[in-house]
C-alpha cells in the first residue's frame, strides 16, 4: 500500500505566551504584547486589535516615531474613571506579563463572526473584540465592579465568575456588553481558585478549589 505524508509546518510559539486555547486555536501574545489565533495544527495565525487600543494602554514612542514602551493606566470599571496611582511604564514585550490573564472564543473563527473575551489587568476586567476588528472594547456594564476569575462561552452569551462567587451573563451587540446577574457573589472574601464550567446537561457551574499547605504550622 502507499504511505502518505502530512507535513506540518512548526507553529511560531517559541517567543510567544498562550494565554487561552478554544476550538482548536490557540490565544498567543507576541514579542510586541499584541494577541493573535494560532491554530497548532496548520499553522493558520489571525491577528487581533492591537493592544495599543484597549483602555488602559498608551503606548509612547521615541523620537524616531518607533514604539518605545506602553504605559499602562490602574483603574478599575466603575465610572468616573478614578487612578489609584500614575500610569506605569513597562517594556514592549514585558506588558503581556501584566496585563493578560485569560482569553475565550465564542467560536472557531475560521467559521464566521467570532469574539475573544479577555479577563485582564489591571484589577481582573474585560475587554472583547471581534476578530477582524479594529480595537479592544473594554465592558463597564456590571451592575456593581468585579473582578472575575473565569469566563466561559455558552447559549450565545459569555459567563464570567467573580472572584466572590458571582455569575454575570454578558451577551455582545455590536460594540456594546449587557450585563446580568445570574447569580449573586456568596463569598465573604476573595477567591484565587474558582472557576466556571458547562455540564453535560447545559447547566453552568461552579468549581472552587481548595489547597493545603503541608508547611503550615510547622517550624
Amino acid at each position: 500500500g502507499r504511505t502518505g505524508c502530512l507535513t506540518c509546518q512548526t507553529p511560531p510559539v517559541a517567543d510567544r505566551y498562550i494565554w487561552g486555547s478554544s476550538h482548536g486555536w490557540l490565544v498567543i501574545a507576541d514579542v510586541r504584547s499584541d494577541l493573535h489565533l494560532l491554530n497548532p495544527a496548520t499553522g493558520e495565525q489571525i491577528g487581533l486589535p492591537p493592544v495599543a487600543t484597549t483602555e488602559h494602554v498608551t503606548p509612547v514612542l521615541d523620537d524616531a516615531g518607533e514604539l518605545s514602551r506602553y504605559d499602562l493606566s490602574f483603574y478599575d470599571a466603575m465610572l468616573p474613571r478614578k487612578e489609584t496611582c500614575p500610569p506605569q511604564p513597562y517594556e514592549v514585550g514585558k506588558l503581556r506579563e501584566v496585563l493578560y490573564l485569560k482569553a475565550v472564543l465564542s467560536c472557531d473563527p475560521s467559521r464566521g463572526d467570532c469574539i475573544t473575551m479577555l479577563i485582564h489587568n489591571p484589577k481582573r476586567q474585560l475587554s472583547f473584540a471581534r476578530v477582524g476588528g479594529q480595537q479592544w472594547h473594554w465592558i463597564t456594564t456590571s451592575p456593581l465592579y468585579s473582578q472575575y476569575s473565569d469566563c466561559i462561552y455558552h447559549n450565545n452569551a459569555f459567563y464570567a465568575m467573580t472572584r466572590q462567587g458571582g455569575i454575570h451573563r454578558y451577551t455582545i451587540e455590536g460594540s456594546c456588553a449587557s450585563c446580568d446577574v445570574v447569580f449573586k457573589d456568596t463569598l465573604p472574601y476573595i477567591a484565587y481558585n474558582v472557576y466556571i464550567a458547562r455540564t453535560l446537561s447545559g447547566d453552568v457551574s461552579q468549581i472552587w478549589r481548595f489547597t493545603d499547605n503541608p508547611y503550615e504550622g510547622k517550624e
